[in-house]
């Protein structure tokens, strides 16, 4: 493994047979927190996602008093190796394998939280029932279910002389929303403040 420490980010590489699997570790080093979450991205995702999405999770958390690990497969995000030779057992394999060498590095840590996005849900599931250290399994957009029925989206049609995506589940989408998505967001400067919000 090797390390680039950058403020309270630390860029970290795994070994994994003959390739590496780069890492970011954000820790305000709160040595009395025994805990890690890893951010366990689905097929396709990577560490640093289009929104920035687990960097921020992990900086929020850092900021916090926790330790965080957002990290790459083979192949994917930043790495070297070929994504294609990925398979199911490859995933769960990378993944116990990084978290056996986090706990490693940094000695206080001594137990695991994961956080699994879309398919990175059953690599956590999976993962964790090889070990006896995982203390919790946290989803976000997880699958985890049969998929009974797949329909792909067909985007944009024109209805009524105007731009819609149609899902092929009666549903239309008008384009101005579409144009309009980024500028509505959630932030706790739109909450009252008697409302807690507790957003990453």
């Amino acid at each position: 493994m090797t390390i680039n420490e950058r403020v309270n980010e630390i860029n970290l590489a795994f070994n994994y047979g003959d390739e590496m699997l780069n890492a970011v570790f954000h820790s305000s080093f709160n040595l009395s927190n025994p805990y890690v979450t890893i951010i366990v991205p689905g097929i396709f995702g990577d560490r640093g996602d289009s929104r920035a999405m687990f960097t921020r999770i992990a900086r929020n958390l850092s900021m916090n008093g926790f330790s965080v690990l957002r990290f790459d497969f083979l192949g994917g995000g930043s790495n070297f190796g070929n994504y294609f030779e990925n398979d199911f057992n490859s995933f769960v394999a990378q993944l116990n394998e990084i978290t056996s060498q986090v706990l490693d590095a940094f000695g206080f840590i001594k137990n695991i939280i994961y956080i699994g996005f879309s398919e990175g849900l059953k690599f956590a599931f999976y993962t964790a029932a090889r070990r006896n250290d995982v203390a919790a399994i946290l989803s976000c957009n997880g699958l985890c279910v049969e998929e009974t029925h797949i329909e792909k989206i067909n985007r944009p049609r024109i209805k009524n002389e105007k731009m819609v995506y149609d899902s092929n589940y009666g549903t239309w989408v008008n384009w101005s929303i579409v144009e309009k998505y980024k500028e509505y967001f959630i932030d706790s400067s739109c909450l009252d403040q008697n409302i807690d919000y507790f957003g990453v």
